[in-house]
């Protein structure tokens, strides 16, 4: 077996708390805390069980996750702190390709029509691009442009 793969068996079985070094004797009875009231006496605690195997059957299943949805998390989630994430942005101009689509918008009126809808669903991004292309037209580069595009968010928050 290669040493990878033993390393990874390992932490695998470290990780789902089957390891021999971590299973305590039967021999010791765990510890609890005294009773502090006039409480009946705790029952003792049962016994613990012998560990079935130091090594897992089969590698812990990774979490589903759910499908991305057209659906986009209200505004107000990304007004403070954190931004949204590429995904998110993605599904927002698709949710608004699909009801111009809907709505057979063409030219002009689509082109105004997914701007405002982008706009209503990630104002937040939208803000962030102005205070940007604000930054550029003044000259800003690097850490210039990062800071200026922060204390320009934080001016339209009102903070």
């Amino acid at each position: 077996m290669k040493r990878m793969g033993i390393v990874a068996v390992m932490l695998a079985a470290l990780a789902l708390g089957n390891h021999p070094a971590t299973a305590q004797p039967a021999t010791e009875p765990p510890a609890s805390p005294p009773a502090a009231s006039d409480a009946p006496a705790a029952q003792p605690a049962p016994p613990p069980s012998p560990p079935s195997s130091t090594l897992p059957a089969s590698p812990p299943s990774p979490v589903p996750r759910p499908p991305a949805s057209s659906a986009t998390p209200p505004a107000s989630s990304f007004a403070f702190g954190r931004r949204p994430s590429r995904d998110e942005v993605s599904a927002a101009r698709e949710a608004c390709r699909q009801q111009a689509n809907t709505q057979e918008l063409s030219g002009s009126e689509r082109a105004k029509f997914l701007r405002s809808c982008f706009a209503a669903k990630m104002p937040a991004v939208v803000r962030r691009a102005a205070c940007r292309k604000e930054a550029k037209a003044r000259g800003h580069v690097q850490a210039g442009l990062r800071a200026y595009i922060r204390q320009c968010m934080a001016r339209q928050r009102g903070v």
